[in-house]
């Protein structure tokens, strides 16, 4: 609310800064014909106001963005910062004139805060690889509870993305890449279980059958799926303590 209430002062004085250039400019003209001495007289001093104002309105607006470099922030809130900035440059494009490299200051901000996004993302990136990449190299059962966290800081990410997307502080080609390897990673983590129950199975064959006893494969799954909770069901007389034994 307050960045919507001082870029509308802005563009009011821009607009009155418009309108007492016009006035100067009619002044000068009608002094030559010697009849322009009342029309505006208190636009230099006016204009020197108005222009002075709006730098002022401009530099707190920009106060924020200068800090950001070294700024501890979610992807989300670096994403914010560039739409709050696209949106105060489009609103002050015609201060351009007035105030001093502001041109120059927009363009240092945008690209702080791309950088620091990427960063920011690339921090992200490494922490999901790296808790996939253990988890998945234990030579264990991956269980419930690290196997969401996996996938939770997994998805989380995939979320950032899509929201960076959607505000356009990144380019379209640069999040692609990331979320195909966000794919990859919950794909690894998602195939995990299944390789290591397929391979115990493969490694304990000799277990499998012994004298009149007997395993299926669902009785193998059971035993080789080592969760700290597990639940057999099954009917009488099927098998289940065989299993649990």
């Amino acid at each position: 609310m307050q960045i919507q209430q001082s870029l509308e002062e802005l563009q009011n004085n821009l607009k009155e800064i418009n309108r007492q250039n016009k006035l100067r400019l009619l002044r000068k003209i009608l002094k030559f014909l010697l009849i322009g001495f009342l029309i505006g007289r208190g636009s230099e001093r006016r204009i020197a106001e108005l222009s002075q104002r709006s730098k002022l309105i401009l530099d707190n607006l920009l106060k924020p963005f200068e800090d950001i470099a070294g700024a501890e922030q979610q992807i989300r809130e670096f994403a914010d910062a560039y739409t709050r900035l696209t949106y105060i440059e489009r609103k002050s494009a015609d201060a351009k004139s007035i105030v001093p490299k502001l041109e120059e200051r927009l363009g240092k901000h945008r690209e702080t805060i791309i950088a620091q996004a990427k960063a920011a993302i690339e921090q992200r990136e490494y922490t999901a690889e790296r808790l996939v990449l253990e988890a998945t190299s234990s030579g264990t059962y991956l269980i419930y509870t690290d196997r969401k966290r996996c996938i939770d800081i997994v998805k989380s990410l995939d979320e950032d993305l899509k929201y960076c997307g959607q505000s356009a502080i990144l380019d379209g080609k640069y999040i692609s890449e990331k979320q195909k390897k966000m794919e990859a990673l919950l794909q690894t983590v998602s195939d995990y279980n299944g390789d290591f129950i397929k391979q115990r199975k493969m490694d304990h064959a000799y277990l499998w059958k012994k004298g009149l006893l007997s395993l299926d494969d669902e009785q193998q799954t059971a035993i080789v799926t080592d969760d700290k909770h597990n639940l057999v069901v099954a009917a009488a007389g099927s098998g289940k303590t065989e299993v649990l034994i």
